[in-house]
């Protein structure tokens, strides 16, 4: 470990491309930079953060943290959140089958395998400091925003359970005492029209109000060749408005409410490859084949993927409805009280075909509905050489969720049920108390320690079952996933159409099972600061995360009558937290190189993380289930570094890098050896297996170059952006090691792999046209060279289906914008 960590730091000094951004300014400092006089030139902005859940100095801060404002946002052209892996090393975010609006969050190899209830993520997102458990409506936060931080690492004594990874904190722009705003059109190829604005409006003395809106709409690049419908579109509208009320110097409450509405056509896939070895009916053998030929003669961006009933055809529509409330009461010169208060209402209805072939054989849809609440109530202290915060924090969540799979419809011929239901009904609470503390042992040395109890309580009510169609003498039939009984009943379909047509309906009441486990943990943070020179900072750091236990999200396949079948005895057991312990050492410096202004930030991190949470597919009573349990145990350790580098006042560069080293240390699995009527479970060693959506290596570098002209012209500005990644596996658990039969499904799906690329994107500006104030025109082109590549996928190439299938990243955009502000 010493090793790795000791090599991960000389390797990041000598690192030329990484970087940092600025979050929020504070007043420009003048204090001389190491090697240096004190002037206007020698001093860097300071950013701050509040990855301590108080306002900090980053340099100061024991976290490996990057930052960045809303302008750096805007002048990135960073305008949705799978925007952000390209700025911030060690995240990825990527679409899921919900859409490019229900995004999925990782940093340091720490992903959640699937947007549901019933399996948390394992990177919390915060807006305005509430958390949002589930990703759908993403795209609602990401415009008039003050500042983004990502932070990575456990952050599980602050911000509390699910935090593993690390976070990320949106922080919309507040309400203002003046009266100011702005308009911002943004128009492109693709049929590009983006439509953004906000405006401060002074109520009184006391009363602040701040409305913000966008509504923007994006044909899709990607086509179905049989339908013609075209997917990785955007339609999306939001609003926002924050009311800040300060009856007194002491006191200040902000309300904030958000809405979102997106209808979209979400991800469609592209098959990549096809494992005919894997796919023993030989039906569903030829079609498949098929299939696949015909993709070889279609362009990069297109498919040929089938329609199926309209209702089936790829969407995935998003509805967001928020309201939280942030209140703060100084109760002393020393002791501020705050509470945190949110509301949250999700909707999700979404249908994707997992393969994107012209069959629609493995399609699937489904809808969510959840509500989410929480109330965080703080006690912050700020003493001469002691910072506290302490408090309480409550969350309940509840809903619904219905998973429809009929793609079998297609392959009625193969003896296969009408449809597989994965439907629950979940309610997830948690209650936690902690406690931070940061002390200043001297000028030059601060420690910190910091704890939080975690008690999380899940229920669960599974309505999985199958329905087989009525077919000569054999009526409509039920069968309950969880008991295998078989239950007869009528039709309430003419035709397979209408069938088609309802994705909730009376039957699932005919299959309920219900489940409920609790787990408690505790987590905790230690770290020490020296500051070798007001501009150059050391830190050490301890910490634990705890990602909450929970229930499999399919569970049952039991033979007829028997419930207690070990299969699906095993899959009703709930999956017990998975832990993560790390150590994290990092240096901040700002400095001067020759007279040019320098910040650079480097962390190495060596983490262990045991009872893993993995999916497990198995193929049993002919439906592929998935099954999730502690199954594994991995060491991640990795570097990360920011830099940026201020040659002039008009040129500056910046980036960063990560590398990310994932292996599992133990993991083991099962498959059927044997037959549904007497199945033998046999184990399997797969701990060669990658870590899914993890790329060992990303790197970002940009320029700016901002020449003084004539005022009467304007401001110009110009920004070239470059972004890398290595090839990441698109499996947690794909494996060389196919078992003693040489059958394993993970083993079949070994090699899927999305292919490393990298993008060049490009910004240019003119502030203040025409000497104009307020007056600023734009050009933006992202993937400059238009390299076509992959940007996640779908490993399927075990049985039954045998196929990979990619989603195509987007091509050479590009477009225009014009944004007039007044009373800045």
């Amino acid at each position: 470990m010493t090793n790795h960590l000791m090599a991960g730091l000389l390797s990041a000094t000598a690192l030329t491309m990484a970087g940092t951004a600025t979050a929020q300014t504070a007043p420009t400092r003048t204090e001389p930079l190491a090697g240096g006089q004190a002037d206007e030139t020698a001093s860097l902005d300071e950013i701050i953060v509040t990855a301590r859940r108080t306002s900090e100095r980053l340099q100061d801060v024991p976290i490996a943290v990057s930052a960045f404002s809303g302008e750096q946002l805007q002048r990135q052209n960073i305008l949705q959140p799978q925007d952000l892996q390209r700025v911030a090393p060690s995240l990825t975010v990527t679409p899921t089958a919900r859409g490019i609006s229900t995004p999925q969050y990782g940093i340091r190899g720490q992903r959640a395998s699937t947007p549901t209830m019933l399996i948390d993520p394992a990177v919390g997102v915060y807006f305005a400091e509430v958390g949002q458990s589930r990703a759908g409506g993403g795209n609602a936060t990401m415009y008039d925003l003050e500042s983004v931080q990502v932070l990575r690492g456990p952050q599980g004594a602050l911000f509390g359970r699910n935090n593993t990874g690390g976070a990320v904190l949106i922080t919309p722009m507040a309400p203002g005492e003046s009266a100011e705003g702005y308009v911002t059109a943004r128009i492109g190829d693709y049929n590009l029209r983006d439509l953004e604005g906000a405006a401060n409006l002074p109520l009184g003395e006391t009363l602040d109000l701040r409305i913000a809106g966008r509504t923007i709409e994006r044909d899709g690049y990607f086509r179905s060749v049989t339908t013609g419908q075209r997917s990785y579109d955007i339609n999306n509208q939001s609003l926002r408005a924050s009311l800040r009320w300060t009856p007194t110097e002491a006191f200040t409450s902000t309300l904030i409410g958000t809405w979102l509405d997106s209808d979209e056509a979400g991800s469609m896939l592209k098959p990549t490859a096809i494992n005919p070895i894997a796919i023993t009916n030989a039906t569903l053998r030829a079609l498949l084949q098929a299939d696949f030929d015909r993709q070889q003669t279609l362009g990069f961006y297109e498919n040929a993927q089938g329609s199926g009933a309209e209702n089936f055809r790829n969407r995935a529509h998003n509805r967001v409805v928020g309201l939280q409330n942030t209140s703060t009461l100084d109760l002393s010169e020393t002791l501020t009280l705050k509470n945190i208060i949110g509301w949250r209402d999700i909707e999700v209805d979404y249908c994707l075909d997992a393969l994107g072939t012209l069959s629609h054989i493995q399609r699937y849809c489904g809808l969510q509905d959840t509500s989410q609440f929480s109330n965080e109530l703080q006690l912050q202290g700020d003493f001469d050489n002691l910072n506290v915060v302490a408090g309480l924090f409550y969350f309940r969540e509840s809903g619904d969720e219905i998973n429809r799979n009929p793609g079998v419809v297609a392959l009625s011929t193969l003896a296969s049920p009408l449809s597989n239901w994965v439907d629950s009904e979940a309610t997830n609470v948690s209650y936690a108390a902690f406690v931070h503390a940061d002390y200043s042992l001297s000028e030059n040395l601060s420690v910190s320690a910091g704890v939080r109890w975690t008690r999380d309580e899940r229920e669960v009510v599974w309505h999985s079952r199958q329905e087989a169609a009525a077919t000569g003498a054999l009526p409509r039939r039920i069968v309950c996933r969880m008991d295998g009984l078989v239950t007869v009943t009528p039709s309430p379909y003419t035709t397979v159409a209408d069938a088609d047509a309802n994705l909730i309906t009376p039957d699932r009441d005919l299959c309920s099972f219900q489940a409920q486990a609790d787990f408690s943990e505790p987590t905790w943070t230690l770290s020490a600061t020296y500051e070798v020179t007001p501009r150059n900072t050391l830190y050490v750091a301890h910490r634990r995360g705890y990602k909450s236990g929970g229930f499999s999200a399919q569970p049952g396949n039991a033979a007829a009558g028997s419930l207690n079948n070990p299969t699906t005895v095993a899959q009703r057991e709930p999956y017990l937290p998975e832990i993560i312990d790390d150590i994290e050492f990092g240096s901040k410096n700002e400095f001067r190189i020759n007279g040019m202004l320098s910040r650079f930030n480097v962390a190495a991190y060596h983490g262990w993380y045991t009872d893993i949470q993995r999916n497990s597919q198995l193929l049993v009573n002919n439906v592929v289930t998935a099954l999730t349990l502690n199954a594994a145990s991995a060491t991640i350790w990795g570097i990360e570094a920011d830099w940026m580098l201020r040659v002039h006042p008009s040129l500056e560069f910046s980036g960063g890098y990560s590398l990310t080293q994932a292996s599992y240390d133990e993991f083991f699995n099962s498959y059927n050896t044997g037959t549904t009527a007497a199945p033998i479970l046999t184990r399997v060693d797969i701990s060669d297996a990658r870590f899914g959506f993890t790329p060992e290596h990303q790197l970002n570098a940009s320029v700016t170059w901002s020449p003084e002209l004539s005022p009467s012209i304007g401001i110009p500005s110009v920004s070239l952006n470059f972004y890398y990644q290595s090839d990441f596996a698109t499996s947690d658990t794909g494996s060389s090691n196919c078992g003693p039969d040489g059958q394993f499904a993970a083993c079949l799906a070994f090699g899927a792999d999305v292919d490393a690329y990298s993008l060049w994107n490009l910004n240019a500006s003119l502030r203040d046209v025409g000497g104009r104030q307020g007056l600023d025109l734009g050009l933006f082109v992202t993937n400059l060279l238009d390299n076509e590549h992959y940007a996640f996928g779908t490993p399927q190439l075990g049985r039954p289906f045998g196929t990979f299938s990619q989603g195509v990243g987007a091509p050479r955009m590009f477009g225009l914008s014009l944004r007039y502000s007044w009373g800045e």
